[in-house]
């Protein structure tokens, strides 16, 4: 609806347009589900000041001008600011044809990323953050930091040359996945405290959790993940034996298999620690200490559990102690128990604490009460870093 203002002095009345009243015209952006700006709308009049449709890659579709019978390669419509710059570009080309369709001020086009067209060079690419993208050659200007990452691409390509099924925001994410009940693919890129309600909730529910474990003493933890060159994803299946599961790879990261967030076994508590405890061992991966022990285990389970009480005593409310550190009815139990709680309460002597809760595990901890752990070895060679003593939930 039009926006207007009705002034009434001394029994005169007139209506003014935002822009005769402020001096400038507000307007609207309409964006896609990829984030690329399709039109902008006066916010006087309602009506579209420009429009925009774009190749897969990003270049823009030409757009021809009213009672244009033909439109050429450089007829695209530019921000207002650059059309006097349109004329070197035709030189450049060769083409006589310029679009005279309406333009707008606005810069932030394909995926929502401001064009440098405005600069006084004319230049056509589009700023992501760490690089530029050149939409005419469906081409980064520099190498992509996380390279190492996809040794079977090309550092300058964009999106892993799929630019309809992926994102390629900034390339440092937890990265989550799943397929909506309509079958389209999800592939979202978690950012601390990103809110999503887009109707999946797998996706949802992830994001809610990753938020609560970010603001409960995750923090440090999950900035390292989300920095490091190698990518962990949250992935809607389900884990062994029903439950979460990180599975590592062979470029350092790996995958958490968290489906079972949307089985009703899993309330809320029992997801924020499961997951916790999960991102701990990408953690321990991405960190170069990756691999089944109960030395990792012992860390894991610390971490799930501190992160859960933060949480827990955010909410304010009655709650119960996660059962991750109790021990069983022996001497071993009551030995795990103890080390556990000091580690978990932050303890000095974390290293000894440490090494008995380690040492007592299998026949002390409940969480091994079935045998789940007992074929796993106590350490692996690759493991010695204490990691839960700099990325304590504080």
């Amino acid at each position: 609806m039009a926006a207007f203002l009705t002034l009434n002095m001394k029994g005169l009345t007139r209506t003014f347009t935002l822009a005769e009243f402020f001096g400038f015209c507000p307007a609207d952006d309409v964006s896609d589900h990829l984030g690329s700006v399709r039109s902008v709308i006066d916010g006087d009049t309602d009506s579209v000041i420009e429009a925009s449709d774009y190749y897969p890659f990003g270049k823009r579709i030409p757009t021809p001008a009213a009672g244009s019978a033909a439109v050429s390669e450089s007829a695209v419509t530019e921000p207002a600011e650059v059309t006097e710059s349109l004329e070197a570009t035709v030189a450049l080309t060769g083409s006589a044809t310029v679009a005279t369709a309406p333009t707008s001020s606005n810069r932030w086009l394909f995926s929502g990323k401001e064009s440098q067209s405005f600069l006084s060079a004319s230049i056509p690419l589009l700023d992501f953050g760490a690089r530029m993208y050149d939409p005419l050659t469906a081409r980064w200007t520099a190498q992509d930091p996380l390279a190492e990452k996809y040794y079977a691409v090309s550092p300058y390509a964009y999106c892993l040359g799929n630019p309809i099924v992926y994102l390629d925001p900034n390339g440092k994410t937890i990265t989550i996945f799943t397929i909506d009940d309509q079958n389209n693919i999800i592939h979202l890129n978690y950012e601390p405290n990103m809110q999503y309600n887009n109707g999946d909730s797998f996706a949802t529910k992830i994001i809610d959790y990753l938020n609560s474990i970010y603001i409960n003493g995750g923090k440090d933890a999950m900035d390292c993940l989300i920095s490091a060159s190698e990518q962990i994803s949250i992935v809607n299946e389900i884990g062994k034996g029903n439950n979460y599961q990180f599975v590592g790879n062979k470029q350092g990261g790996g995958s958490i298999y968290a489906g079972s967030v949307l089985s009703q076994s899993y309330e809320q508590s029992l997801s924020v620690e499961s997951l916790s405890h999960e991102l701990f061992h990408g953690l321990q991966q991405v960190n170069g200490q990756g691999g089944a022990s109960i030395f990792n285990e012992v860390e894991a389970y610390v971490f799930g559990y501190k992160v859960l009480d933060n949480y827990h005593s955010s909410l304010d409310t009655i709650y119960q102690n996660s059962p991750s550190g109790d021990g069983n009815s022996n001497i071993e139990g009551q030995k795990y128990q103890q080390a556990f709680l000091n580690l978990a309460n932050g303890k000095d002597n974390y290293k000894e604490n440490f090494k008995i809760a380690v040492s007592n595990f299998k026949k002390g901890a409940r969480v091994n009460l079935t045998g789940l752990y007992d074929k796993f070895p106590i350490i692996k060679q690759n493991q010695g870093k204490y990691l839960l003593m700099k990325y304590y939930p504080k």
